[in-house]
């Protein structure tokens, strides 16, 4: 069973600097066809902050904001997938940029925080979301004591 507990803590494989940031993963698929050809298309510029500031707006104004359009499935977590559908969330379009940023060349890596806003649910907020969230972010500012379990810790 996916879980967004999960597919969250997939997500956060690889935290360290440098460690797998040009590198495709399950779901930060930068060697997916699309993904790459979504890259050359938009990474425009002289340096790579140009280009991923392009990526940047390609993202964000190329696919609809879907909050309550969530798919927990490897498949629904995908990069390719937002390509696909034309939608993403704020995982799955961070996603989206993380994977293209890679394909171009950028290295990218995913970042969490626990944001409270007024889409936010009672579920979203729940307890073990803001424990998982706390795991999450630990694990990218000190990889090295994060409390993931370590088959979650490599390949992003």
């Amino acid at each position: 069973m996916n879980t967004l507990t999960d597919n969250l803590q997939a997500l956060t494989l690889g935290t360290g600097p440098g460690s797998g940031s040009l590198l495709p993963a399950q779901m930060v698929d930068s060697n997916h066809p699309a993904v790459q050809a979504f890259a050359c298309e938009h990474a425009q510029g002289a340096d790579d902050r140009e280009r991923a500031v392009a990526l940047y707006y390609a993202v964000r104004d190329g696919f609809r904001y879907a909050p309550y359009r969530v798919d927990l499935t490897h498949h629904g977590m995908r990069a390719s997938t937002v390509l696909e559908q034309g939608v993403g969330w704020c995982v799955t379009k961070a996603t989206l940029l993380t994977a293209a940023c890679r394909s171009a060349g950028i290295p990218a890596r995913l970042g969490f925080a626990d944001v409270r806003n007024h889409l936010s649910t009672e579920r979203t907020l729940s307890t073990e979301n803001d424990r998982l969230l706390l795991q999450v972010r630990n694990a990218i500012s000190h990889p090295e004591s994060a409390s993931l379990r370590p088959e979650r810790q490599s390949g992003l």
